[in-house]
């Protein structure tokens, strides 16, 4: 019995190693189509198109000044060994202006020989424009002699979640505009009020100390239906109190951007 249990896992092993070989060969078969690489839910590299993101400048110390933004580029049909030019269009009202707002550190639009995908670096360059309202940069990937874009639209989601995302354009978004995130704001958020009895009243600045001495990722913290766990809430809470109570201790009492208001966490904190 037990010989027949490892064969028949043998068994499923290989079929399930076959399937996938299977996968990865239609894929890299396909035609030589152009699309920027995917992402899934859970962040991992996928085929779900992502063709919107943003990035907010209020979440980070006003002394960063820019920070850099990764868009991968990406080929079906496999590697070949020359390298392949594709072509990329930016979108004239575009409002993320190239020199002043960005800069492009990739300086050639091509799949190097022996690659399938390509990055694209942008510079995003923390400019006064970014507090009034956020700045966009749209672009397109089209065909050339190389490539095709034949992947251009896919369903994602079932129901009133039923959305059509694309492979070809991707629209990205700029501020310098600190609103609360999803977990901390009670206008999107009804748990966000009990947490308000620990976090206190957000602000940007103090969302910026928390982050900087709790080593917060903020993509991840500032992402749609975020929740901390409520043991690291408790942390947070009561290790930020006694941080601001050391710092009015020795005389240096951290106050609101106004200068008037002391900082305090919510009423469980103290």
């Amino acid at each position: 019995m037990n010989n027949l249990k490892k064969i028949l896992v043998a068994v499923t092993l290989l079929i399930c190693i076959a399937s996938c070989k299977q996968a990865e060969l239609e894929y890299y078969t396909a035609n030589n189509t152009i699309l920027f690489e995917g992402m899934d839910q859970t962040g991992n590299k996928g085929y779900v198109p992502q063709d919107t993101n943003s990035f907010s400048f209020g979440y980070v110390p006003d002394n960063i000044k820019d920070s850099l933004y990764f868009l991968s580029v990406l080929t079906t049909g496999g590697p070949q060994s020359i390298d392949r030019p594709y072509k990329i269009e930016f979108s004239k009202n575009s409002t993320l202006k190239e020199g002043i707002d960005y800069e492009l550190l990739t300086p050639k639009f091509v799949i190097r020989s022996g690659e399938v995908r390509d990055v694209l670096i942008f510079k995003l360059l923390r400019t006064p424009e970014m507090r009034i309202a956020p700045l966009f940069l749209e672009m397109k990937l089209l065909s050339n002699e190389n490539f095709e874009t034949e992947m251009v639209n896919q369903i994602v989601g079932t129901g009133v979640n039923k959305k059509k995302k694309n492979f070809t354009i991707h629209h990205f978004t700029v501020d310098d505009i600190a609103g609360a995130p999803w977990f901390w704001d009670p206008k999107k958020n009804p748990s966000a009020t009990s947490l308000m009895g620990y976090l206190g009243d957000f602000s940007a600045k103090k969302f910026q100390i928390m982050a900087s001495r709790f080593d917060w990722d903020i993509d991840v913290v500032t992402a749609e239906k975020y929740m901390p766990a409520a043991n690291l809430l408790v942390a947070w809470s009561k290790s930020m109190q006694v941080y601001l109570n050391e710092m009015e201790a020795m005389g240096t009492p951290v106050y609101e951007v106004d200068g008037i208001t002391l900082m305090k966490m919510g009423k469980y904190a103290q």
